[in-house]
């Protein structure tokens, strides 16, 4: 709420303005993406975007994918991993594995949110996983 200064009386805010610095994302909900100011990240990224890395998401949810189609995420993700899963004709998709294949790797195209490693190219890797460590 908002104070009417010619009539005192309170009414509903009408516009947000949000600055934005010069080079930041343009995708709407970076400002919301909390996350990536406490990590500092765009004091990275002019060095590093996560260009021709690869990242592999472990996700135990077998049968499930993140979803490939996200307009965040298409662009982003390996060849091998769409052919797998229009081969298995999977269209039921992991939200927890969507969800962090996001915060990793969603592009950086004025859409949606911003992934701290925007360049890379993602695959999940799907079942049941352990740790076996030798002493």
């Amino acid at each position: 709420m908002v104070v009417n200064k010619l009539t005192g009386e309170y009414e509903p805010m009408r516009a947000v303005v949000k600055l934005m610095e010069v080079g930041e994302p343009t995708d709407p909900l970076f400002y919301d993406q909390w996350y990536l100011s406490e990590i500092k990240v765009k004091g990275a990224w002019p060095d590093y975007s996560g260009k021709n890395i690869q990242v592999g998401i472990f996700e135990g949810d077998k049968g499930k994918g993140f979803n490939y189609l996200h307009l965040d995420l298409d662009g982003n993700v390996t060849a091998d991993y769409k052919k797998e899963l229009e081969f298995n004709q999977v269209n039921n998709f992991s939200q927890h594995g969507t969800i962090v294949a996001g915060v990793i790797g969603a592009e950086r195209n004025g859409q949606g949110s911003v992934g701290v490693a925007y360049d890379a190219t993602e695959r999940i890797f799907m079942g049941r996983f352990e740790i076996v460590a030798e002493c």
